[in-house]
């Protein structure tokens, strides 16, 4: 015999403010938030209420990195929480042998859709042109892969082009990633995104000829404050002269490998000077003339740069043109043999700075270091390699006396 419940047992007799728990972010992080996800999409289905209360917070914020996952959400997307989309994270690449998983069925598929994100604010794409396997198509290579250097075919490029024409017009942020540069800005040129203020293209960028006659890509998003530039890529300097011509920006990013356009780079970067805030330096090549100035730069970020023989001076042909900068952070991340004249440049300069994050700093232990500081991070180096720990202590002290919120991440050599 079944014991009768009360009357206000049911879930629907439940306050909003307790049903919005069961898509808190300690659920949604626990393992089971899969299935849990499978039985909220079931009740909104039947229940105005719960679909009032739950999809926006379950579309909200779209991440899909297998493509065997991604088609199945396109498919159903308009007839459920388009709507309701505001951020939304896409890896699409083609998988052998299964009929529907070509990009240009799912790029087909994604055009069909946009109509529906009233409220889409940010979207990043990231397409790869070479087939894989289903077996091995999880996203953990994809994520740290380059971009591929396979062009797209014409009728993919086309379909991606009507993606890039229809996105809405509140778009803000747009990043792409993992196919080539030259077959996205044809359709960039037609896209009219008048809100956008962040652009990122991690991109494949083969030598772009003179003669290439898209040169307008970036007219139709006229707010465009942030652009994060192709790390692969070679352009002719007219065309680069051409693309940005009269542009400005308050936040660059630049990671190039050693190529004739960096000197076009810091042409665009002293086109900013005067707007630009945020920085972020990712090679050694690019080298902006010491006249340069940066009144307005709070932000500054130098990352994965590989210093060489001659590290001081390289150190300092970067910093130099934000010596007299308004510095509040300072940020050089994942850089290899960063010399330790760094600390003379920090005693003399950026007197505001709050901020202070550097890492894979290598030091050296001495009589006055408790015993065992350096382990487990002892691995052997020359001598010269590493800072001394006079010099070590003498930047900790500078941060502590300036009121600096240091992050120092320091790497204990072994002397031979």
């Amino acid at each position: 015999m079944t014991t009768p419940q009360p009357a206000n047992a049911y879930i629907l007799n439940l306050p909003n403010e307790l049903l919005e728990e069961i898509l808190s972010p300690e659920v949604r992080s626990g393992r089971d938030y899969d299935n849990t996800k499978i039985g909220i999409i079931t009740f909104c289905s039947v229940c105005k209420r719960l679909r009032d209360l739950f999809l926006w917070r379950l579309y909200q914020t779209i991440r899909y990195h297998d493509v065997r996952d991604v088609r199945s959400f396109l498919e159903v997307l308009p007839f459920q929480g388009a709507k309701y989309v505001v951020h939304l994270d896409l890896v699409l690449y083609p998988i052998h042998d299964i009929f529907g998983y070509d990009l240009f069925s799912m790029l087909d598929l994604l055009h069909r859709s946009i109509k529906d994100f009233k409220l889409l604010e940010t979207l990043r794409l990231d397409i790869r042109p070479t087939p894989r396997e289903s077996e091995d198509s999880g996203i953990s290579t994809l994520e740290r892969a380059p971009a591929d250097v396979t062009p797209l075919s014409s009728e993919v490029v086309s379909s991606l082009n009507w993606v890039f024409r229809t996105l809405p017009k509140q778009l803000l942020s747009l990043s792409l990633s993992g196919f080539c540069l030259e077959d996205a800005i044809p359709g960039l040129e037609a896209a009219r995104l008048p809100s956008l203020l962040f652009l990122s293209l991690d991109l494949n960028g083969s030598e772009i000829p003179d003669d290439f006659r898209h040169t307008h890509f970036l007219q139709g998003m006229p707010r465009l404050e942030t652009i994060e530039l192709p790390v692969q890529w070679c352009p002719t300097s007219t065309w680069f002269r051409r693309v940005f011509a009269r542009r400005t920006f308050k936040h660059i990013k630049h990671s190039g490998s050693p190529c004739e356009w960096n000197a076009c780079v810091a042409g665009l970067f002293q086109q900013s000077s005067s707007t630009l805030t945020t920085v972020n330096i990712g090679t050694i090549s690019l080298t902006i003339p010491a006249s340069v100035s940066f009144p307005v730069v709070t932000s500054l970020t130098l990352l994965d740069i590989e210093f060489g023989p001659e590290a001081d001076s390289e150190l300092r042909a970067l910093l130099t043109p934000f010596f007299d900068s308004p510095l509040k952070t300072l940020e050089i991340l994942r850089c290899h043999d960063i010399p330790a004249a760094f600390v003379d440049h920090f005693r003399k300069h950026w007197p505001g700075l709050k901020t202070l994050r550097m890492s894979e700093l290598t030091t050296i232990e001495d009589e006055y270091d408790p015993p065992g500081i350096g382990y487990p991070y002892e691995r052997t180096l020359g001598e010269d390699d590493a800072w001394d720990a006079v010099t070590r202590r003498e930047l900790e002290d500078l941060c502590e006396r300036r009121g600096v919120d240091a992050s120092l991440d320091w790497e204990y050599a072994e002397v031979p």
